[in-house]
């Protein structure tokens, strides 16, 4: 028997051009441990191709506390960029501590070696508590 690639998980958001939520679940890669970590709380956690596209997903840790984010391109030797099509953001904890990220890109696997990748990514090691507020002004607003 096969190992599973695929699982349906429950979505709790998205986005990119041209993204429409589904109604409940999303085929995503299942995580199989961490390929590449390109820094401290964000982890490549599964990469494939999923109906002709490249699927990433990327764990990003503790994001209660840290707010890890950031994203996935890809650039050829002309220096053009290709960026994701869609992303889809669920968790496969109770805690919705680890989120995980799935990218899309249109991107055919035989023109997969004529890109390079490259990643965006921005964390934090500390978290704002207490009571605070901000206020800032409203143009155009008396």
């Amino acid at each position: 028997m096969m190992p599973e690639t695929t699982k349906p998980v429950h979505v709790f958001g998205g986005s990119a051009v041209g993204y429409q939520r589904p109604d409940a679940e999303f085929t995503a890669l299942v995580p199989q441990g961490v390929l590449y970590a390109p820094v401290d709380g964000v982890q490549v956690t599964a990469i494939g191709y999923l109906n002709g596209k490249l699927h990433i997903q990327i764990q990003y840790a503790d994001v209660l506390r840290t707010d890890n984010h950031g994203y996935p391109y890809f650039k050829d030797a002309a220096g053009e960029t290709l960026y994701c099509t869609s992303a889809t953001y669920f968790c496969l904890d109770r805690e919705y501590q680890d989120r995980y990220t799935e990218y899309v890109f249109d991107l055919p696997e035989g023109d997969l070696n004529r890109y390079e990748p490259f990643g965006y990514f921005e964390t934090a090691d500390t978290l704002v508590e207490g009571n605070w507020s901000i206020t800032f002004p409203v143009e155009g607003q008396p």
